[in-house]
């Protein structure tokens, strides 16, 4: 009946990538292919767009930029989110890192994904406690911010077992493994990966290798409670920050 009352009738279907990845077990990417040339993008600038949006609707006069914050351009957001966060986390002119960048590094996995809602919650636990206001030049200070990605940890990691649920159990080994087992980097005889669970780990960004050494982003690093060895802090941001 809707055929003849609708000769072009049309359906658009939006899918997520690795619901598709899970569900597609036969030539996913020659799926993926073609349609990668209308896969919906989120770039780092639309992310700290969303943050400026959603900071304007608590603080209206936060954002005095003559252009508007959908057309903005990424040094005008930036210069906007320094009342925010600061340029970097610590003094302006120290060595510590950029305040946007780490904080876009830590909440996105190793493929460079970063979901709103990963924002949304990160703003809302950075603002639950008013600390000590070290610097006059920002609202959030350091130790908010790195405090709010700790509990974004483990908010996102419940999510992650809830809709990919291969990961499952991979991540019941990672968090009740030994203490002294739960240090980055690791290395393939830690904890025996097979090659499917690895395959799946790096395919869904959660697992990165470089040198043979194994490394967990920051957005699921704190929830399996994983700790750093001397200098491997840097390299996993700089591992992040390279998909930027």
């Amino acid at each position: 009946d809707i055929k003849i009352r609708y000769r072009n009738l049309g359906l658009m279907v939006f899918l997520r990538k690795d619901m598709a990845r899970d569900s597609i077990t036969v030539n996913f990417e020659q799926f993926n292919s073609l349609y990668n040339s209308v896969e919906l993008q989120w770039s780092s600038t639309e992310a700290l767009r969303l943050v400026i949006w959603m900071v304007s609707q608590a603080v209206p006069d936060f954002y005095q930029e003559e252009v508007a914050i959908e057309m903005a351009p990424r040094e005008v957001i930036d210069r906007a989110l320094h009342k925010l966060w600061g340029i970097k986390l610590g003094k302006s002119t120290s060595n510590e890192a950029n305040s946007s960048r780490w904080i876009l590094a830590a909440l996105s996995d190793f493929n460079g994904q970063l979901q709103a809602r990963d924002v949304i919650r990160f703003l809302e636990k950075s603002t639950e406690t008013v600390g000590k206001s070290v610097y006059d030049d920002r609202y959030l200070m350091p130790s908010e911010i790195k405090n709010a990605v700790s509990g974004c940890s483990y908010d996102k990691i419940s999510e992650i077992r809830q809709e990919i649920k291969v990961l499952g159990p991979i991540f019941d080994r990672l968090e009740n493994a030994p203490k002294e087992k739960k240090t980055l980097p690791f290395y393939t005889e830690t904890f025996d990966f097979t090659q499917a669970e690895e395959k799946v780990m790096k395919q869904e960004g959660y697992l990165r290798i470089e040198n043979d050494k194994y490394y967990l982003p920051e957005i699921i690093r704190h929830a399996l409670k994983f700790k750093y060895e001397r200098g491997a802090r840097p390299k996993v941001l700089s591992l992040l920050l390279k998909k930027e």
